[in-house]
């Protein structure tokens, strides 16, 4: 079965921090959030709204479309 468009993203976004080996209270503090605000969205147990997607961009370091686009790609 397909991801979802926000399971896709949970999964970049999971992949990146992997790249830059930062953990998710590190990420999550960067952002002002706490870390089981983040985990429940990279679990996909709360959907990612777009301001978040483009606040991970940021925090991240990368373009929104390293996130969205695979998710884009992904979805039917």
């Amino acid at each position: 079965m397909a991801q979802t468009y926000n399971e896709t993203v949970a999964a970049e976004v999971r992949a990146e921090m992997a790249r830059q080996r930062r953990s998710q209270a590190d990420l999550a503090a960067g952002l002002g959030w706490t870390q089981a605000f983040l985990s429940r969205r990279l679990n996909d147990d709360v959907a990612f709204s777009t301001d978040e997607i483009e606040r991970l961009a940021g925090a991240l370091g990368i373009p929104l479309s390293q996130l969205v686009t695979p998710a884009q790609a992904a979805t039917p």
